[in-house]
């Protein structure tokens, strides 16, 4: 009936509103009238596959959070010491929020006071360094593996003989004897990775 505008009258209709009546339509400037009874509208449902869709807004979420979760999930870990189980936070020197711990053997007969010594001449050397003499020296060292502290230093009687402290390394727990006067020299360096705890054995 409409020839060569069959499908340009096609196409039209489906964009318009029918009615009872039928649907106008504009094909080229001239419209159309089409009867109800030429056509047929009812509802569909057709699967799509394979469409290609160009998302329109993109939200990545990378918070300082995640980082430090991050570092904390690869840090933690478990392994057994004299038997008993150790938890230790693996922490990289650079990183971790106490570098060194000093420890008076006893806080008596001024070792604390040699500890407390040691301890400011390491701040002044720019390192993270904590005082602590609470409890057996046991549970020390294990408070400090808990919270990732890599290093220990211990004052004990023998350095007011000779004037060294015992050293600790969190990650393989083995222990020397350096001179006071060398310790934030040494810490630094064991901090920054220009010395490894091995070249002290």
């Amino acid at each position: 009936q409409y020839r060569t505008k069959a499908k340009a009258v096609f196409e039209a209709l489906a964009a318009a509103t029918p009615t009872s009546d039928g649907a106008d339509v504009e094909v080229d400037g001239e419209k159309i009238h089409i009867p109800a009874d030429l056509f047929e509208v009812r509802d569909e449902i057709i699967d799509v596959r394979g469409e290609d869709i160009v998302p329109h807004v993109i939200e990545p979420s990378y918070g300082i959070d995640r980082m430090c979760y991050a570092v904390l999930e690869q840090a933690y870990d478990e392994d057994t010491a004299d038997g008993e189980a150790r938890t230790v936070m693996r922490f990289s020197p650079k990183v971790a929020p106490i570098q060194v711990a000093v420890f008076p053997l006893m806080t008596r007969d001024g070792l604390e006071e040699i500890a407390d010594t040691i301890t400011r001449s390491l701040h002044k050397a720019g390192i993270l360094a904590e005082y602590d003499d609470s409890g057996a020296i046991g549970r020390r060292y294990r408070r400090q593996d808990e919270i990732g502290t890599p290093f220990a230093i211990t004052v004990d009687y023998d350095t007011k003989e000779d004037n060294t402290v015992t050293l600790r390394d969190r990650d393989s727990m083995k222990q020397v004897r350096i001179a006071i006067d060398k310790v934030p020299a040494t810490v630094c360096a064991l901090v920054d990775g220009s010395l490894k705890f091995s070249e002290l054995e």
